[in-house]
């Protein structure tokens, strides 16, 4: 009978690795992008036209996924670099989960190694398939939260042991991941906090400051250095970070600090993925607390920190739950190096069901028809955009503005920049600073040409889509050229 469950454990790990290797080489050949990946893209370009991010464009991200779409377009003229390196994260979260927990079991018998290994491994792609659903297709969480396992499995391997040298390398993870999103500062408290061994307060405290504290302060100095570097210190300081404190974090009624209590969210939203998955995770959590027993308040303080790493923004996007998954996996690391002698079958078999379950029940093998609607949406964003920069080039415009409202579009393909710093039309956005208003309605007022899906599915005001109405026209002029036509469905006025 064991070794019935043994096969079973070990052909499902099989079937869910190639569950993920698919959907990597689907990230990367088929290029696909979220929408929002559209705009970090469009933000990219702006920085090859020499325009910084927030002042020239505006997009709530820190400069990291910009600077990598940058890079990605001036080395292959596309988002080849931003995806390879996203199919090479989806298949380091396993690898990421499983390096720490060899050296954990290391010391147990051979059958025990073997069992928790595959167990380990089959925990890990679960983990990655959760971050390709959830945070794929460019968005930015997945990076972030590999980066951050292999900071936190730095100090498992280590022993909490590391030296100068390991810390620099784990302020640098960190700055990475904090770099394309803020909240995994969050992440990585939560996670420092589970590892550490609480003796004393005292110790505990000591700890805290050696592997949370320093490695912060460290990656702030050098993302301070890199800001100003890259010539970013006021767009980021005096733009960025105004808006993101002063209207992004408080853009809801409801008190971020009371949003983090809203712990039922996690799991609807590992649910949305795998229900089973959503139970082990939380199996693994209630054991972890029963495992600290008088002193579990030191984990649910992590929990709830890493719940308000997820709610910080208040908008729940199913990406912003991938914060948690370091969280998942340190839980996990501390349950293994805590585990009796004598291997308690229940709880193990039941955690390791569940994940068969997600694995056999909630894994997807072709994204063939994915890629396919991709592909097509692609080349007409594409061909919209040639005319779009074949009329800008023929005329010697500078920029455009565009009118489409935040979904996708192919702004993110034209060569030449739209007009800023809010480029996508989005009301929350544009509403967000008395400046923003000004400048898209100065815009407005001063471009030559303006892109435009459909003036009735916009953001417009019936005041603004008069005064579209009255002052554009499809009729395009002399320099667009005569073999000129509409790039249908989108129009372009002039």
């Amino acid at each position: 009978m064991r070794k019935i469950g043994f096969h079973a454990l070990w052909l499902t790990t099989l079937a869910a690795s190639i569950a993920l290797l698919s959907r990597a080489w689907f990230e990367v050949y088929s290029g696909a992008l979220h929408s929002d990946a559209l705009i970090f893209q469009t933000v990219g370009r702006g920085i090859l036209n020499g325009l910084a991010p927030y002042e020239g464009l505006f997009e709530t991200k820190p400069p990291g996924i910009f600077l990598l779409h940058a890079l990605s377009l001036q080395l292959f003229d596309s988002q080849f670099l931003v995806k390879l390196l996203q199919a090479i994260t989806l298949l380091g979260i396993p690898v990421a989960v499983l390096a720490p927990t060899l050296g954990i079991i290391a010391k147990r018998p051979a059958e025990q190694r073997q069992v928790l290994s595959i167990l380990t491994l089959l925990f890990g792609v679960c983990l990655a398939l959760f971050a390709a659903d959830q945070s794929g297709l460019g968005l930015t969480e997945s990076y972030g939260a590999f980066a951050l396992l292999v900071a936190l499995g730095f100090l498992v391997t280590t022993n909490q042991n590391v030296s100068g040298k390991h810390l620099v390398l784990i302020s640098m993870l960190l700055l990475i991941a904090v770099g394309l999103k803020e909240p995994f500062i969050l992440t990585f408290l939560a996670g420092v906090m589970l590892l550490l061994e609480i003796t004393t307060v005292r110790e505990f405290v000591k700890s805290l400051t050696r592997y949370f504290v320093i490695p912060v302060l460290i990656a702030g100095i050098i993302g301070v250095i890199a800001l100003a570097i890259l010539g970013y210190i006021e767009p980021f300081f005096g733009v960025y970070l105004p808006h993101m404190l002063g209207f992004h974090v408080h853009q809801h009624n409801t008190n971020v600090l009371l949003r983090a209590l809203e712990f039922w969210r996690a799991f609807v939203n590992l649910g949305a993925f795998s229900w089973s998955l959503a139970a082990a995770v939380t199996l693994l959590c209630m054991y972890t607390l029963a495992m600290y027993k008088k002193k579990f308040s030191v984990v649910l303080l992590a929990l709830y920190i890493t719940m308000l790493a997820i709610a910080m923004g208040g908008d729940f996007y199913g990406h912003h739950f991938v914060f948690g998954l370091p969280v998942y996996a340190v839980a996990y690391w501390k349950v293994v190096s805590k585990l009796p002698q004598k291997l308690p079958t229940l709880p193990i078999g039941v955690f390791a069901g569940l994940l068969m379950a997600c694995a056999a029940l909630d894994t997807q093998f072709s994204y063939v028809v994915e890629a396919a609607a991709w592909k097509q949406k692609e080349q007409q964003y594409k061909g919209v955009a040639e005319t779009i920069d074949q009329v800008m080039e023929r005329c010697d415009y500078a920029r455009y503005l565009q009118v489409i409202p935040r979904g996708g579009g192919p702004y993110a393909y034209t060569k030449a920049s739209p007009y800023g710093p809010i480029f996508i039309h989005y009301s929350r956005f544009i509403g967000g600073s008395p400046h923003y208003q000004q400048s898209y309605i100065r815009a407005l007022r001063t471009t030559p040409m303006l892109l435009l899906y459909d003036i009735e599915d916009s953001n417009f005001t019936e005041f603004a889509k008069q005064y579209v109405e009255e002052n554009f026209s499809e009729q395009p002029p002399a320099c667009a050229g005569a073999d000129f036509a509409q790039p249908e469905p989108f129009t372009l006025l002039f």
